[in-house]
């Protein structure tokens, strides 16, 4: 009984192995992979509204480049009215591939209109008495 219950057992995690995700191309190595170790990128956003100002500066640094990752590492220091905090150093490897969740197929990302987009166009919408243009995609499923 026991024998039979560990077989079984074995058969669904050999066959759970076997039925491997699919992996697609990760744009954001693609993207990092070009640069040297070192390479750094600084954004900062600054606000003000109501006597409150801030500003959040954002640093990423490459610090490994390898053929199938990268590792880069991503402080940030936020100004508040005056004070200031600093983030600890966060590290995140970015791999070469990506593997998808079940059920999705390497066919759904082949670039250009998102499954499901039945029409693509420009409408204006109207926020606080100003007018935006926006590009628009209708007919698009939740997932």
């Amino acid at each position: 009984m026991r024998v039979a219950r560990l077989a079984s057992v074995v058969c669904v995690v050999l066959a759970a192995g076997s039925a491997r995700a699919e992996e697609i191309d990760n744009p954001e190595f693609a993207s990092w992979s070009k640069f040297k170790k070192g390479t750094v990128v600084t954004m900062k956003t600054t606000s003000a509204a109501a006597n409150f100002t801030s500003e959040i500066g954002m640093t990423t640094t490459l610090v490994e480049v390898g053929a199938d990752k990268v590792t880069v590492e991503t402080t940030t220091v936020s100004k508040f009215n005056g004070m200031e905090f600093k983030s600890p150093a966060a590290k995140r490897e970015i791999t070469k591939t990506i593997k998808l969740p079940a059920g999705v197929k390497k066919d759904d990302f082949k670039g250009g209109k998102p499954p499901g987009t039945t029409k693509e166009g420009t409408e204006t919408i109207k926020i606080g008495g100003t007018e935006y243009k926006q590009r628009s995609a209708r007919g698009l499923k939740p997932r």
